[in-house]
């Protein structure tokens, strides 16, 4: 078990929002594995809005994160799910470094998202070790927070296609701002 001391030390170095580092195991040749926990006391039910602090469940994911020094990160996460007094419905929390139904963190799929850019989904699959739909969700995922995006004073716009896996013509198109790249 962490020192307090040492557990806050690694709560900021990881830099989680909204998460605190309870433990942490290095598994040779696997991974280091952190245990992590919402700092919230309760959640905002995607339904009514309406927070509640009543526990229904607990449940355990484990989330990957990105890699220290060539080792695999996993976070071990307790994903809560709440009983909502306004609606009655039963929801699960949603961590702010997690987008929904993701096994991974917001900053693994922006970094696997900005090496494909520069590579092929194949050749990014073959080094981290991620399946290339993995890879392909992050892109979409990626794909869709931009369309939420809009483009203001855009004058000049590059158009590019990337091949989701080469040769076999499938392409996703690329828009780019080419005054700020």
């Amino acid at each position: 078990m962490l020192l307090q001391s040492q557990a806050s030390q690694l709560t900021e170095l990881l830099g989680l929002p909204e998460a605190k580092v309870e433990d942490m195991t290095i598994i040779d040749g696997v991974g280091v594995f952190f245990v992590i926990r919402s700092t919230r006391r309760d959640a905002e039910c995607p339904r009514c809005g309406k927070r509640s602090r009543h526990l229904h469940t607990n449940n355990g994911y484990d989330i990957e994160d990105l890699p220290w020094n060539d080792q695999s990160v996993v976070l071990r996460v307790n994903r809560r799910q709440f009983w909502c007094e306004g609606c009655g419905e039963v929801f699960s929390e949603e961590l702010v470094f997690v987008n929904k139904r993701r096994l991974y963190t917001k900053r693994l799929a922006n970094q696997i998202v900005g090496q494909v850019l520069g590579s092929s989904i194949r050749s990014v699959a073959a080094r981290t070790g991620m399946s290339e739909d993995q890879i392909e969700t992050m892109l979409k995922d990626a794909g869709e927070a931009y369309l939420l995006e809009t483009p203001e004073g855009l004058k000049y716009l590059g158009i590019d296609e990337i091949a989701v896996v080469k040769g076999q013509g499938k392409y996703y198109g690329v828009l780019v701002n080419l005054e700020t790249h």
